[in-house]
């Protein structure tokens, strides 16, 4: 009896250990460069290389007249001079093959280039220490200042949020918003 209540036991963690992942990582993949830029991956940082591939957690660093440009499956960046950008989340869901991005502008800029209008249940949201942008198919640049964050849309809708939640706007093609944590939007 006891042999039948190991086996049943093992058995259970086995099959519970097979479960398969619902979500699984993205990467990204540096496909131009120019100038002095870095890979900064679990603590250690090299010299970037076009084919390099990006993984949650890590991040580009560019110097001066430098930029890095990285396909994101659907879309892609372009990280602007003296930037650091923070690849925070790439995932993808197996069933739905959604992908879901979220960078943190560190400092500087990144211009962003989404290819088509996202699906429900797609997202792609880059944040800075006052905002949150996230769109569904466009084109717009999100530039840290310090204290203060500039969102502005080249194509379609960008949504900005202050990163306190505070505040909501929907910027449309051709207009851009200002976030600051002690002042409107």
């Amino acid at each position: 009896m006891k042999r039948i209540l190991y086996l049943g036991i093992i058995l259970t963690i086995a099959i519970a250990g097979c479960k398969k992942e619902k979500k699984v990582t993205n990467k990204g993949i540096i496909y131009l460069l120019a100038g002095n830029v870095t890979v900064e991956t679990k603590g250690k940082t090299v010299k970037a290389k076009v084919k390099d591939v990006i993984e949650p957690g890590s991040a580009i660093i560019t110097g001066k007249n430098s930029f890095a440009q990285v396909f994101l499956g659907k879309g892609s960046i372009k990280v602007m001079e003296n930037s650091k950008i923070v690849f925070t989340s790439l995932l993808i869901d197996k069933e739905t093959k959604g992908e879901n991005t979220e960078l943190f502008v560190a400092q500087g800029k990144v211009f962003s280039r989404i290819k088509r209008k996202l699906a429900k249940n797609e997202s792609y949201k880059i944040r800075t220490k006052t905002s949150v942008a996230s769109v569904r198919g466009t084109e717009f640049l999100v530039s840290d200042q310090g204290n203060k964050s500039n969102i502005a849309c080249v194509d379609g809708k960008v949504q900005v949020d202050k990163a306190d939640g505070s505040k909501t706007v929907v910027i449309n093609k051709g207009q851009e918003v200002n976030v600051q944590d002690d002042q409107d939007m």
